[in-house]
């Protein structure tokens, strides 16, 4: 794994909270695993391909990894816990996201945004948690990388879509599980989402997804220490995560805390 994927996925974990600078997390696993294949297989769901095949991780600064969470990123030289581009980097932005916000959910405070293409729009997957709250006891988190026998299929409590919307970092989020219980950064809500679902299709495969009718919380994210709630939206997607003969597994350590989040996303921006 590339050293700023395992940076990338370390502070993830960071970004489940830096409101609880303090909590920390055990594992399930230690395993993370590049060099995966993304395949948005679904032309009428809310989120889309850019028509140029697969995402694969490595390729045109694309990453795609699973561990703690899986996270599906379409150009990797961005902030970990605000997505804003590094300074100084210049690698080509080859790919992009579809995102389609033409359908709030009415009396929820959301509005029709359109349909929009986003060369840093990234998506992120996690499994769940055990929660306490017991500030000296570790939380355990399940991790992705841990949804392995063929034929299981399980509930996300945690999907972050982030999308561009007129320029400002937006986040729509799935699920109860949100950012900020491990890193220095405001928590969002969840309250009235959808959960998507994990299948483990094969010894080398999952699908992830979220059924048509399924419902995304939007928050205006350009600001990580004031989100601003815009609503609900109708939101659905179906993507094929393939693990080919060349990915890597590695491991990590398997206690964590805010400070190494980033070698976990893959594990995740918590």
């Amino acid at each position: 794994m590339s050293v700023s994927l395992c940076r990338f996925f370390t502070t993830l974990v960071i970004g489940i909270g830096l409101a609880n600078a303090q909590k920390k997390f055990d594992r399930t696993s230690t395993r993370v695993i590049s060099g995966l294949h993304v395949a948005i297989d679904c032309d009428t769901c809310s989120l889309k391909g850019d028509g140029l095949g697969s995402y694969i991780d490595g390729k045109d600064s694309v990453q795609s990894a699973a561990g703690l969470m899986f996270g599906l990123i379409a150009w990797q030289h961005t902030t970990e816990l605000g997505n804003q581009p590094i300074p100084g980097r210049t690698a080509p932005q080859v790919r992009f996201l579809r995102f389609d916000l033409n359908q709030p959910v009415v009396a929820s405070g959301a509005k029709p945004l359109g349909t929009i293409d986003d060369r840093l729009g990234r998506v992120l997957v996690a499994w769940k948690h055990d929660h306490s709250d017991d500030p000296e006891k570790n939380e355990l988190i399940h991790c992705f990388a841990d949804i392995d026998t063929v034929g299981q299929t399980v509930e996300s409590t945690r999907v972050e879509v982030w999308v561009r919307v007129d320029g400002e970092q937006h986040v729509l989020q799935m699920g109860p599980w949100v950012m900020g219980e491990f890193s220095a950064r405001a928590k969002i809500d969840g309250a009235g989402t959808s959960q998507a679902r994990i299948t483990r299709t094969s010894e080398k495969s999952w699908r992830i997804a979220a059924p048509k009718g399924s419902i995304g919380r939007l928050w205006n994210y350009s600001d990580i220490q004031h989100p601003i709630n815009k609503g609900l939206y109708h939101f659905d997607f179906s993507m094929v995560v393939d693990m080919p003969a060349k990915a890597a597994s590695v491991q990590h350590p398997a206690r964590g805390t805010h400070t190494d989040i980033q070698s976990l996303t893959v594990e995740g921006g918590n």
